[in-house]
């Protein structure tokens, strides 16, 4: 019984892989097959030596036979016992740069197809490298086809009744195509826009990663038949290794590898680098730098999980789903890169899987740096948050020493009130005893002058004195010691200092200014030594003719005495105390220069820069 029952599945699987394709009523897709086939990579074979060798060995219809030299030869034997005439034989694949189709009618006739065939140019107007077959019924036939390409020989070479294949292509691997761009177009605008928004790098290497998956699998899927741009096919492979160079970059990025493996996030940058390198050296030559490309990136892939894994270990528990999309993307490429070696034979995971990964993965990762926006903006929310309770802290802190600051102050401004109160009635007191005593001196010396005929030298020291005595008084009578009225001061200088002479006439302007009180006591002292000169050495006129003028100009003060003088001169009186005290008293004015000029009359001119703002 049990020798019955393989006997039956040992038929059964004969029957499904038959070297001869019979087409029956029942079915209208032949995809299950052997076919017998042989390879040139040494000789470039004719019809006619290909039709006289012995095909031994066979593969599936789905094939995968690795990457050859030259051409692969397929011998397809058909029979018709159907009730149909018209079919359609294709390889389902685009790439291969020859495809011809061999048949014998009287004489060899052959089928030209290839990828850079125009597509108007085709019997078949698919992107998939497609032949019509025209086969009687109750007849069968054979057909030779010719391969050749620089990519690994796979593909699935199928046998559709006409309409029926017609009806398939609608719902072939184009769709699967345009739904990964249509996602990956997405993806792109989204990330471009997040860049914009948050100035973040790692938002443009994604979309630097995500336009080249883009333009990679654009590339691979045909598509460019149909705009006639298959020219240009092994130019853009350079695509595939930008977008592995891409992919590094951000995984360098999303994983932080600078702060948790800093020797390997320089390995990751070299590694990118060797990759944009690799790309632009397959522009120049698709073989062996498409190799390079491919045996590359499943290595790059494993390392980047690996890192990953560490860093996971290392603490970063937010990259869990990003390890998982990396394994998922890991074992699809891996049956890609597997199927094109030909180990694992051709079928859709084998050859589309890692579309399908590439597409997940990116979706994957989009989703995760999307969240990484979504995680910022609630840290930066939450770092609002607190630096608002920060705020209101400080605030309530602030009002608090503000307010012991306040009463600190309050307290020392009443300590200081009473300090001011002290000092002046203290300074009150010194001002009265100086007073008093300026008041003794000056009667001692009046009492000693009325003893002498000649008095006058007693009275001009008196005078001298009175002037420093009335800067004594005023400073006793002010409210403010520290500036001096000089219009009102120096007036009363001049009338104490005129008195007891009835030929004097004073012209006085002075500006009303307020100045330091050292200044205002040297102004005193040289005004009245002047005043006293001009009257002492002009007594023999009938009359005495005085201007004083004080004014501001500009930042400095300007004192002018000026009288119709004719005798006095500077050098006469260089060694009295009158002049020693103008010299004295102008070198304590800040920046003074003084001179004495002798043109009608004697002239007086002082300079200086006061010390209060004032003047």
């Amino acid at each position: 019984m049990i020798f019955r029952y393989l006997f039956y599945i040992l038929a059964l699987h004969s029957i499904l892989q038959a070297d001869t394709i019979e087409i029956g009523s029942t079915k209208n897709i032949y995809n299950n097959f052997e076919i017998p086939y042989v390879s040139n990579d040494t000789k470039a074979f004719t019809i006619e030596e290909v039709s006289q060798k012995e095909f031994t060995s066979k593969t599936s219809n789905n094939f995968s036979l690795g990457y050859k030299k030259g051409s692969v030869w397929f011998k397809i034997t058909v029979q018709n016992s159907s009730d149909k005439e018209e079919f359609i034989l294709s390889i389902n694949e685009h790439f291969y740069e020859k495809a011809n189709l061999f048949h014998y009618d009287t004489k060899w006739i052959e089928e030209k197809n290839g990828l850079f065939t125009p597509l108007q140019s085709r019997e078949i107007k698919n992107k998939n490298l497609s032949f019509p077959l025209h086969l009687k019924q109750g007849k069968t036939e054979t057909y030779y086809l010719q391969i050749q390409g620089r990519y690994a020989y796979f593909g699935n070479i199928v046998l559709y009744e006409k309409e029926t294949f017609y009806l398939e292509t609608q719902f072939d691997s184009n769709y699967l195509f345009i739904y990964a761009l249509g996602i990956l177009t997405i993806i792109v605008i989204l990330n471009l826009f997040l860049f914009i928004k948050l100035k973040e790098k790692i938002y443009i290497i994604y979309v630097g990663y995500s336009f080249f998956n883009l333009v990679f699998i654009l590339n691979i899927s045909g598509l460019l038949t149909y705009v006639d741009l298959q020219y240009y096919i092994y130019d853009l492979h350079l695509s595939a290794a930008f977008m592995i160079a891409f992919l590094i970059l951000f995984s360098r990025e999303y994983l932080q590898t600078d702060r948790y493996l800093k020797r390997v996030s320089k390995v990751l940058l070299y590694l990118a680098v060797i990759f944009f390198f690799v790309g632009i050296l397959v522009v120049y030559s698709y073989q062996p730098w498409n190799k390079v490309i491919n045996n590359l990136s499943g290595l790059s892939t494993l390392f980047l999980i690996i890192t990953s894994l560490i860093i996971y270990i290392k603490g970063n528990r937010n990259i869990i789903f990003y390890i998982g999309a990396m394994l998922i993307y890991l074992y699809l490429v891996a049956l890609f890169t597997l199927m094109v070696a030909g180990v694992l034979e051709y079928s859709f995971i084998t050859r589309y899987g890692f579309i399908i990964a590439t597409t997940f993965e990116a979706s994957i990762f989009s989703l995760l740096i999307a969240n990484r926006y979504h995680q910022l903006k609630n840290e930066k929310i939450a770092s609002q948050n607190q630096l608002l309770e920060l705020q209101r802290d400080n605030h309530s802190y602030l009002e608090k020493e503000i307010q012991e600051r306040t009463n600190d102050l309050n307290e020392s401004n009443i300590q200081l009130q009473s300090l001011l109160s002290e000092r002046e009635l203290l300074l009150k007191e010194v001002f009265h005893r100086v007073k008093n005593n300026f008041h003794m001196i000056i009667g001692i010396l009046w009492i000693q002058g009325n003893k002498y005929k000649d008095n006058a030298p007693f009275h001009e020291l008196i005078n001298k004195i009175k002037s420093m005595a009335k800067i004594n008084d005023y400073l006793y009578t002010s409210d403010n010691i520290t500036q001096i009225e000089i219009d009102d001061y120096l007036g009363d200088i001049i009338k104490f200092s005129s008195v007891g002479t009835n030929k004097i006439k004073l012209t006085v302007s002075i500006e009303k200014l307020t100045v330091s009180f050292n200044d205002a006591m040297s102004l005193g002292i040289i005004l009245n030594e002047l005043l006293t000169n001009s009257i002492k050495h002009n007594q023999h006129l009938d009359e005495i003719l005085i201007t004083i003028t004080l004014k501001k100009d500009m930042d400095r003060c300007i004192l002018l005495l000026h009288d119709n003088a004719t005798k006095f001169k500077e050098d006469a009186g260089k060694s009295g105390i009158g002049m020693i005290l103008i010299q004295e008293f102008s070198s304590k004015l800040k920046d003074a220069s003084y001179k004495f000029s002798f043109e009608k009359g004697a002239r007086f001119h002082l300079n200086f820069e006061p010390i209060s703002d004032s003047c």
